[in-house]
């Protein structure tokens, strides 16, 4: 117990490093890693590992929601964070925490129990990279039976990787004393709407909720992510990706029905949260409550998930993401490149008065070269499967 106490200390200053913008950032999570490693061999090797079912009452509500589902959908950087974290306290959702990469990396693939509790572990521990952690619980005794619930649902569940870990971390993080009446589990990804026939392949019932960004605040903020990250992409080849992410939301939606695929904007999301939650919250079938209206992880308020360190507000929502700063950021040239590709789609998208707002930098020769060069890349990114 000693050793495990005095890991769960050097993993707290891990954390607090991993919280810093990079590179510290990068340093961190590679020590955050080992050091959450060599606590999973403590727990496994502990007189209290025991691979065992949580309380009937917790086991019984996992079942009642295990196989109904939410899945959040977008851009980065376009809110998906935000929209997860202002469902997280509803006593009728469970809310899995960050980027899961279900489809991606889980659904129908092999994983050893051995390596993907540490992938587990880690996210329990802190999954957004920054606080809160320990969100989950920080005890020996809440890490302990994250380890033992997860190697029971693995076995449970024929290694299906994904619902063992919803069932491990519902059942981890929550006690009788504080059971709520969950109907629905939530998992948001990036892309997650590119993967809408494996995922309902899987989650039959399932419901995808699809947040966009208007795309020249969108692509600031992931041209910020970038310089961060040290990591480049062309201005032409993010617009391009967007607008098809766009146009994947506009498909996804006609071909599964409003009922099923709701797109909602983000201004809307920031300008008129009590309502743009109603209307999600009547979207998934529950009842909306003014939980809806503050972030938070597993109940505790959270940091917004800002590129801006003077954003980065805690337990509300942050209005100063409007503040275009598209318009210092982002050259003359590159606007009229964001410009001229979504002319044509905003509309579509509910955004009646984006082009009317932007008439100054559209181009009709630009646009036509570029809708031309889209349709190729469209082809080419359908090729490739991306």
């Amino acid at each position: 117990m000693q050793k495990i106490n005095e890991k769960i200390k050097l993993i707290d200053k891990h954390l607090e490093q991993r919280a810093i913008d990079w590179p510290h950032r990068k340093k961190a999570w590679y020590l955050f890693n080992e050091e959450v490693d060599k606590l999973y061999e403590l727990l496994k090797q502990s007189d209290n590992y025991l691979p065992v079912a949580p309380p009937q009452k917790i086991a019984h509500t996992i079942k009642n929601f295990e196989e109904n589902s939410v899945f959040i959908c977008g851009s980065m950087k376009s809110g998906t964070t935000l929209l997860v974290q202002l469902l997280d306290n509803h006593k009728n959702l469970f809310c899995m925490p960050g980027d899961s990469w279900f489809a991606q990396k889980y659904l129908n693939k092999d994983s050893d129990i051995e390596t993907i509790t540490k992938v587990w572990l880690k996210r329990f521990i802190n999954s957004v990279g920054q606080k809160p952690y320990w969100s989950y619980g920080k005890t020996e005794k809440d890490l302990q039976n994250f380890v033992n619930y997860f190697h029971y649902y693995f076995s449970k569940n024929n290694k299906e990787v994904f619902k063992t870990a919803i069932s491990a971390f519902y059942a981890a993080s929550n006690t009788l004393e504080k059971e709520k009446s969950i109907n629905y589990f939530v998992e948001k990804n990036p892309f997650n709407e590119l993967y809408t026939n494996q995922i309902q392949t899987r989650y039959p019932t399932a419901k995808f909720i699809h947040i966009v960004r208007e795309p020249l605040s969108n692509i600031t903020s992931l041209n910020r992510h970038a310089l961060i990250k040290n990591t480049k992409k062309s201005v032409l080849l993010r617009a391009f990706y967007l607008r098809f992410l766009f146009e994947t939301a506009l498909e996804n939606q006609k071909k599964l029905g409003t009922s099923k695929y709701l797109i909602i904007q983000y201004e809307k999301l920031i300008l008129q949260p009590s309502a743009t939650m109603k209307s999600v919250c009547v979207f998934i079938n529950v009842p909306f409550s003014e939980t809806c209206l503050i972030p938070s992880i597993n109940g505790i308020s959270s940091i917004a998930n800002s590129m801006y360190n003077n954003q980065r507000t805690q337990g509300k929502i942050n209005t100063a993401s409007l503040n275009k700063k598209w318009k210092k950021e982002l050259t003359n040239n590159q606007i009229k490149i964001i410009v001229n590709t979504f002319e044509p789609i905003m509309n579509y998208m509910a955004y009646e008065t984006w082009n009317k707002e932007n008439l100054e930098y559209q181009n009709k020769v630009l646009k036509l070269i570029l809708n031309l060069t889209y349709r190729i890349y469209k082809i080419l990114i359908k090729i490739k499967g991306l």
